[in-house]
């Protein structure tokens, strides 16, 4: 998919988002960051922040299988596919290990 087209459907997305934020309070969702891989969605990051109901909320992923990469390079990645390396989820940090795994981002 091309640049273009997947700005196009992030903006429509986002715009829908908007829409059913607005026609829901205290709906809110946290969403982590993720990479597709050939064995499926792992998480960029080890621990999500963000406000639900008005109340700050933590998620932990501890000992859970992550990708060790920022959330500047996450964004940066585009839709090309990219080789990142694995890592465990060790408190807040993705704690880097010795394999890699091809991964990339889809366009929303």
């Amino acid at each position: 998919m091309s640049s273009t087209a997947c700005l196009l459907i992030s903006v429509l997305l986002w715009g829908l988002a908007s829409v059913v934020l607005a026609t829901s309070p205290g709906q809110e969702t946290c969403r982590p960051l993720d990479v597709q891989t050939a064995k499926g969605p792992i998480k960029v990051e080890c621990s999500t922040a963000c406000q639900q109901s008005g109340q700050n909320v933590q998620i932990r992923r501890i000992g859970e299988e992550c990708v060790s990469i920022t959330v500047a390079e996450h964004r940066r990645m585009g839709t090309a596919r990219h080789s990142c390396p694995l890592g465990t989820c060790q408190g807040d940090a993705c704690q880097q290990g010795n394999l890699r795994i091809e991964c990339w981002k889809n366009c929303a």
